[in-house]
């Protein structure tokens, strides 16, 4: 195999600081690409990462799915769409999809209403 960049010096349980990590990632990763090197590798962060905000993604859930997570039919889900026991879809172009947010909080609505019957 012809190395075609200089291979990165491994150093397993080092600490690096979330600067330095990532400097190291890239380039361990742009000698990965250019050599296309199988590989896997696990991390942990020991200390959570300061200063760096996460976004926390809300997953779109299609019809089969939001039903499923309801465990009621696809028609009836769609019944409980036009009833307005369960909110209506946000549309992308021709798909609609449902957050999952929106699907726990009907399932929680649900619970709240059994327990003050």
């Amino acid at each position: 195999m012809v190395c075609r960049s200089k291979k990165p010096e491994i150093v397993p349980e080092k600490e690096y600081p979330a600067v330095e990590f990532l400097a190291y990632f890239n380039e361990l990763m742009a000698h990965i690409c250019l050599n296309k090197v199988r590989f896997s590798f696990t991390f942990c962060l020991s200390q959570p990462m300061t200063g760096y905000s996460m976004q926390i993604i809300d997953p779109l859930l299609t019809a089969r799915e939001s039903a499923g997570a309801l465990q009621i039919s696809v028609p009836t889900f769609y019944r409980r769409v036009a009833d307005g026991t369960v909110p209506k879809p946000i549309r992308i172009g021709a798909l609609a999809r449902w957050p999952q947010s929106e699907i726990e909080a009907v399932i929680t609505a649900a619970k709240a209403l059994r327990c003050s019957a």
